[in-house]
């Protein structure tokens, strides 16, 4: 109380708030995630990231903490007057630890969601949570020396100077506060929200037809595991029952077996070596990049996505032309999807609208809900003798482990796993049916043009490489679904030439009426699937990447029948056929189990050249 009597008390509280406000608001948040790509060499640097910039809710606790920790800063530097420096500066220290271990806090909760079941002691005791958190100890014990002695002078400053000195100087903070803030929101609004700003060329539709589109994506679906791919289980009767009146390309392949980089591809019908997102995730999409979105929303259509994963969120620009884009920031399942999907279209059905649902299953940990879990277990395709290893290594994804993030409660039964990952397949879609029959019952069915694929597949142990993907090139995770439904089909179509996700956003485009631009690297599907053109109209040639080296990324290329894979690590070709370059003949070995680059150097040396030429290709032009 003695200390609120001297006054200027009040000020000390504001100059703090001001400070705090100022750093944890604007500065720390966008600075973040301008700046996200460059950290992304650690898994840490893209967790902070995260955590300090996804959801509207983190700016109400940064002010809140703000707040809180202004009062006590003010009242420790006000009671500098009679205490020494050494004790002050201890009273400061210890406020820090307890705004780091806040920190740690938020780290541990955002790490926690992001690996849905991972173990506590996973979090804490890998070799990664203990560096960052020495790391971020010293740096908060740096930084509050700094604050502490930048915030004594000043006051000293200020009260030699006189009342009327002090308020000028609140007052300078509140309007360099205030000039921020509204800085801030302008760029904000020239972001993906607005994009009248952007340079569209070429993208009004001509006669566009009434068409409604909505795509519905899985996360880690491989294409066999389907019902109507010829898979032993039932695990997609409905996906079954829409296939039967749909297009179906039976050899899609993904740009990128990982999250981000697949959706950037699949969005702006470009491959990561153009859109810049390649090897991670939680990387930031560039806002010059045009998507399939921005396109759609500037020709009138309504926008809406709901997104399962995180690492698709907002905070990394992937909602760039959506009106709305649900993302909560951590893994959400299937039934709170197809919710929200339902009313947002119960809400817009009297637009046209562009629709996006991804759904986090069956991605791992593989565990499904209610009376989907474990009905696969011991049928009759089930065989308990094949046994794996287990590990706390979160990414032992070869040589027989179970990875620690896909253990569960210690079983080791390989076929344990591949039945719940089938589980979750089946859990979805139930869900998926839910959004088509909602189609029917609000009357949008009719002209709506319904997509359905997944950013990439998942190795069940092909390869030794065990519940995992994005390592390798092979078609366990680089295969996957890809199937156009529309109103006016009514028999089942099957292409079997090989095409890529890149071609989406090209074929969306044209069944729309918008002209495709020359410099997306996909091809427009729609020739084919309204049977205008044979397979033979398709391209050649099928690309896609994979990896985690950089500078030394995987690459394959295919036509009808052969696939090269070029592997430039050596430490990578270690793991898997200790080559440079994998040929395999797809009608003969799906499975990709035998290299017949030594039987056939002819056919290698063609696909050869022809990978290396795309591969060269680097530079998009920025316009027509």
């Amino acid at each position: 109380m003695r200390i609120l009597k001297e006054g200027g008390f009040g000020e000390l509280f504001i100059l703090n708030f001001l400070i705090f406000a100022i750093v944890n608001i604007l500065l720390v948040p966008r600075i973040l995630r301008e700046s996200a790509s460059q950290f992304t060499f650690t898994e840490f640097g893209f967790i902070v990231s995260n955590i300090l910039s996804y959801t509207f809710y983190s700016y109400i606790i940064l002010v809140v903490l703000a707040a809180a920790f202004s009062l006590v800063f003010s009242f420790v530097i006000a009671k500098m007057k009679s205490l020494k420096d050494v004790r002050g500066l201890s009273f400061f220290f210890s406020a820090e630890i307890i705004l780091f271990f806040t920190f740690v806090y938020f780290l541990f909760l955002e790490w926690f969601h992001t690996n849905r079941l991972a173990k506590p002691e996973q979090v804490f005791l890998s070799t990664i949570g203990i560096t960052a958190t020495i790391i971020i100890t010293v740096l908060f014990l740096i930084i509050g020396a700094f604050f502490y002695y930048a915030t004594k002078a000043l006051m000293k400053k200020i009260r030699s100077d006189g009342a009327l000195r002090e308020m000028k100087i609140i007052l300078l903070l509140i309007l360099l506060f205030a000039a921020m803030f509204i800085i801030a929101e302008k760029v904000k609004e020239t972001t993906s929200t607005n994009i009248l700003n952007k340079d569209l060329p070429g993208y009004a539709a001509k006669n566009p037809p009434d068409y409604n589109v909505i795509l519905i994506t899985y996360d880690a679906l491989r294409y066999d595991h389907l019902g109507y791919a010829g898979y032993y289980r039932n695990t997609s009767p409905n996906l079954d029952k829409l296939a039967q009146n749909s297009a179906v390309f039976a050899h899609a392949v993904t740009a990128w077996p990982k999250t981000s980089p697949s959706f950037a591809a699949m969005f702006t019908g470009l491959y990561g070596k153009s859109n810049g997102i390649r090897r991670l995730v939680k990387l930031i999409l560039p806002e010059k990049l045009v998507t399939i979105a921005e396109v759609l929303k500037y020709n009138g259509y309504h926008t809406a996505a709901f997104v399962a994963n995180p690492v698709i969120g907002q905070v990394y620009n992937y909602d760039q032309g959506f009106d709305e884009y649900y993302d909560n920031g951590v893994l959400s399942r299937a039934e709170v999807e197809s919710d929200h999907v339902i009313d947002a279209l119960g809400r817009i059905k009297d637009k046209k609208f562009f629709v996006w649902a991804h759904f986090i299953d069956p991605h791992g940990p593989y565990i499904s809900r209610g009376d989907y879990r474990f009905m696969f277990i011991n049928d009759s395709f089930y065989n308990e003798s094949i046994k794996l290893n287990l590990t706390k290594d979160k990414y032992a994804e070869r040589t027989g482990f179970v990875p620690g993030v896909i253990n569960m409660d210690n079983i080791t039964s390989r076929d344990y796993y591949i039945a719940e990952y089938d589980a979750e397949i089946r859990f979805n879609d139930y869900h998926f049916q839910r959004i088509v029959d909602a189609l029917d019952e609000l009357g949008v069915r009719n002209r709506t043009i319904i997509i359905f694929s997944s950013d990439h597949g998942e190795s069940l142990g092909d390869q030794e490489y065990y519940f995992g993907h994005g390592l390798f090139g092979y078609d366990s995770a680089v295969r996957v679904p890809l199937l156009f439904n529309a109103p006016w089909m009514f028999e089942n179509k099957t292409i079997t030439y090989p095409v890529s996700t890149v071609d989406i956003m090209p074929t969306i485009l044209s069944f729309l009426g918008i002209e495709v631009p020359g410099y997306l690297q996909g091809q427009d599907l729609k020739p084919v699937i309204l049977g205008e053109q044979n397979e033979s109209y398709l391209e050649k040639y099928v690309f896609s990447e994979a990896g985690y080296t950089q500078d030394a990324y995987i690459r394959s290329v295919r036509d009808g029948r052969w696939k090269l894979i070029y592997t430039p690590s050596l430490f990578v070709q270690k793991m898997a056929q200790g080559t440079e370059f994998e040929l395999y003949d797809l009608l003969n070995d799906k499975s990709e189990t035998n290299n017949v680059a030594g039987k056939y150097p002819e056919k290698a040396e063609e696909l050869k050249q022809v990978l290396f030429e795309w591969m060269e290709k680097d530079v998009v032009p920025e316009s027509e």
